[in-house]
């Protein structure tokens, strides 16, 4: 096998570093404006040059190619990773805090992290089991220990950022989440922010307002046409596709705009099996709903919902009516049922 083709990524600043952190290392894939002459699966190796003027290599595979667009999976190296936690610490370490009444508790804070959220969905989940209640997992391949005083910078869906002070009360080390196959990271416990708990709220309030956004997908134009049709007569947002290929790139450029996805098993090309694929593999921890609608067996449809490959199954034999309202029902879930941690 020949030497991987190589890749140079060049960071100007250290904001453009740290999203390109937040959005590569941490969640597993970054977009590069250089996917002319790549195919899917071909290994590639990052040359990222720093800020400071050092340089440091990660490989890379190929996920999804789109004209000169390339989706690379990432995997940085432990000196990478070591780099970007010690100039957060750096950047953050010595900053004081005078709390309400001006007498100081803590000389500093111990460090500085970043979360953030890529759609409302996980906003609302966050805010219903932790954030309410007064608190977050951050995710990081670098934890603070117990008790470290931290201050999170948080970006919120729409780009706005807030920072709010806490104190780690749980740590996840890389061992122990690869032990027990969670995440790594540090659980805050906020102190009292009513600014940024009314950020938040309008936030919420804001994206429960809205209607739904789905892609439908399906190589029957007339069967798009008039579910289509039905989903927005019942307050959807949509966007269509007539084939898996549209879908794909659709996905790409639209993945956190998404709460749902609505497709056919049976399409020419790329079928709708392998675009559940795809979609599992872009959306990550997404929680994208994928709600299938075929003409298949239905025991066969009951197996993918089984199996946890789609959210909801339906057979295109039943009425539109019944169909809308099921496809309502599923992407509708996730808020009418969060998850318990």
């Amino acid at each position: 096998m020949g030497e991987p083709n190589r890749v140079h990524l060049q960071f100007q600043s250290a904001e453009e570093l740290s999203s390109w952190y937040a959005s590569s290392v941490v969640n597993g894939s970054v977009q590069v404006n250089s996917g002319a002459g790549f195919s899917v699966g071909d290994e590639l190796r990052l040359q990222l040059g720093l800020p400071d003027g050092s340089s440091y290599e990660a490989r890379g595979r190929v996920l999804e190619v789109s004209g000169e667009l390339a989706r690379l999976a990432v995997e940085a190296r432990a000196p990478l990773l070591e780099f970007l936690a010690s100039s957060a610490l750096k950047r953050r370490s010595g900053r004081l805090h005078s709390p309400k009444g001006g007498r100081r508790q803590h000389d500093r804070f111990d460090t500085f992290l970043k979360a953030r959220f890529r759609s409302y969905q996980q906003l609302v989940d966050e805010y219903v089991t932790n954030i309410s209640r007064g608190g977050m997992f951050v995710r990081t391949q670098n934890p603070p220990p117990m008790d470290a005083r931290v201050a999170v910078q948080v970006r919120f869906p729409d780009g706005r950022l807030r920072e709010v002070l806490g104190k780690v009360v749980r740590v996840v080390s890389p061992a122990a989440a690869a032990e027990s196959k969670t995440s790594s990271g540090a659980g805050i416990a906020f102190e009292e922010d009513p600014a940024f708990g009314a950020a938040i709220e309008v936030l919420l309030e804001q994206y429960l307002a809205r209607n739904p956004r789905l892609l439908v997908v399906d190589d029957s134009p007339f069967f798009l046409r008039v579910l289509s049709e039905a989903l927005m007569e019942n307050g959807f947002e949509l966007m269509s596709a007539e084939n898996g290929y549209e879908a794909s790139r659709l996905l790409m450029h639209h993945l956190y705009d998404l709460d749902g996805v609505v497709l056919d098993l049976q399409m020419p090309g790329l079928d709708g099996r392998t675009l559940i694929q795809r979609i599992a593999r872009l959306g990550h921890e997404m929680e994208l709903r994928v709600v299938v609608v075929s003409g298949e067996d239905e025991a066969k449809l009951n197996t993918l919902v089984a199996k946890g490959d789609a959210d909801e199954a339906i057979p295109k034999r039943i009425p539109l009516s019944e169909m809308v309202e099921r496809i309502r029902k599923a992407v509708a879930l996730r808020q009418e049922d969060p998850p318990q941690k």
